[in-house]
């Protein structure tokens, strides 16, 4: 049965043109995750006004994983898919990775997206999900799973450092700021635009149920961090898939503090989490 993983919104209070220049310089490759060994661009497509980009990269991954379980499967490192769709015009950054790697036997897909807060254009909402499906795995699918979330969450927990890491280290250059995309004088409107927006609004479209509406719940990582203190990923997303399911459970949903109670940390000392 297919398992989803659904993290809290991060708020970055910088713009996203600045996010975007951080993000930027994760590639080709990243110290901060000894894991990524790399990656080579398969595919990579601009607009003639800019506003479009989208890139294709295969990047190689250290599978985390003892001696023994890396001779059953046959493989010391694994490989993923990563699409990149940006949209300068409308300020966003889709991204859609998939495993290559064992794709037949084992199906995973992460999904996130940037773009400005609704509340604030000057800062940047970052949405993630994830789903895993094992299909079979040589009869070890349990112990996969258990070191596929344990990777997962690691590397989770590092995705907010590494963009601080770059958005200083750009401070300390003196980029303080970056600005908005504005149409070329000299460029009318094409039809390979035209294709371009309609490739990063497709992947778009994927996320809508990870993005931010304003007329439902707004539990983001740095809430959750005040009111319920430093949490585990899988913590965090237990918070989330609660919320979700009260949702689709109740035509109006309980005010935050209600479902930050519900999840049974707040004052209490037990920990009722409900499982992702």
């Amino acid at each position: 049965m297919p398992q989803e993983y659904q993290l809290p919104d991060r708020i970055y209070k910088y713009p996203f043109e600045l996010i975007m220049k951080a993000y930027e310089r994760r590639f080709p490759t990243c110290d901060m995750i000894p894991a990524f060994l790399g990656s080579d661009t398969i595919s990579e497509h601009k607009s003639k006004d800019h506003s479009v980009h989208v890139i294709e990269r295969r990047c190689k991954i250290d599978v985390e994983a003892p001696y023994l379980l890396k001779k059953v499967c046959g493989a010391d490192f694994v490989y993923f898919i990563q699409k990149n769709s940006t949209n300068m015009k409308n300020r966003t950054l889709t991204i859609v990775a998939t495993n290559e790697t064992f794709a037949t036997r084992v199906k995973i897909k992460e999904e996130c997206a940037y773009k400005p807060h609704p509340d604030n254009e000057e800062w940047t909402i970052f949405t993630q999900k994830a789903t895993l499906n094992i299909v079979s795995f040589f009869g070890i699918e349990a112990q996969v799973e258990r070191l596929g979330l344990k990777a997962y969450h690691k590397n989770i927990k590092k995705g907010k450092e590494i963009i601080m890491y770059y958005i200083n280290e750009l401070k300390s250059e003196g980029v303080l700021t970056a600005p908005r995309w504005e149409a070329p004088e000299d460029v009318e409107s094409e039809s390979d635009s035209e294709d371009s927006f309609a490739s990063a609004d497709d992947e778009t479209d994927g996320l809508q149920d990870v993005e931010v509406s304003e007329d439902v719940y707004k539990i983001d990582s740095d809430y959750i961090n005040t009111h319920l203190g430093e949490l585990s990923p899988m913590e965090e997303c237990s918070i989330i898939q609660l919320a979700k399911r009260m949702k689709q459970t109740f035509e109006k949903i309980p005010d935050e503090r209600v479902l930050l109670r519900s999840s049974g940390r707040g004052t209490s000392t037990s920990k009722r989490v409900v499982r992702c």
